[in-house]
């Protein structure tokens, strides 16, 4: 019994390392997503005939593009992440709790 509080400590550990790579992995994944949607949309861009331009201020573009785009992608793509992680946890608790006790 005296290992139970060290098991304990254990699995924190390892939960904290594993939690560590997924929010890792999850940046990295959704960073690299939205870096190739801006090369697509700067590729798009350079196709547009020239006559787009005149009508639309080539700033505005760019900036709604790099900034504004970027960023509504990557927080989706987390919020969605989190979403999915609460409702397997949730999964997980339920599952739990609808388990007989073996009792003594």
């Amino acid at each position: 019994m005296a290992w139970l509080p060290l098991a304990v400590v254990g699995l924190f550990l390892v939960r904290g390392v594993f939690n560590f790579f997924n929010d890792y992995c999850t940046t990295y994944l959704s960073g690299s997503l939205v870096d190739r949607i801006r090369r697509e949309m700067f590729a798009k861009m350079m196709r547009l005939p020239s006559s787009y331009y005149s009508g639309n201020a080539g700033g505005r573009l760019v900036s709604r593009v790099l900034e504004r785009r970027g960023t509504d992608y990557r927080s989706g793509i987390q919020r969605h992440h989190r979403d999915c992680q609460r409702r397997r946890q949730r999964r997980r608790i339920a599952r739990s709790a609808d388990v007989p006790s073996t009792g003594s």
